[in-house]
């Protein structure tokens, strides 16, 4: 039985950056100011998507049930209230 040849890159083939590698670098070494996080515009959505969410959540508790109101203030908090918690999981990354 013969030994089968490795099929898998050496060391010195992985640490190689390759043109397309070599461009992201450079990009993102251009563009790292624009693309900086704040963190005040993040708790300043955060904080008006709650507002609007649970404000929302409480219209449409005391609307009838199955009118146009019910169903309109309640997808609006659903999406509110689902981007307050994006913005904190994106709050807790910074």
């Amino acid at each position: 039985m013969q030994p089968r040849e490795s099929t898998l890159p050496s060391l010195e083939d992985l640490l190689v950056a390759t043109p397309d590698e070599r461009l992201a670098q450079r990009l993102r070494k251009q563009f790292l100011k624009t693309f900086q996080p704040h963190p005040g515009i993040y708790w300043l959505d955060l904080l008006l998507s709650s507002v609007v969410g649970w404000t929302a959540f409480y219209l449409s508790l005391h609307s009838p049930f199955s009118s146009l109101a019910y169903f309109a203030a309640t997808v609006i908090a659903l999406v509110a209230l689902l981007r307050a918690t994006l913005f904190i999981h994106e709050i807790a990354h910074l």
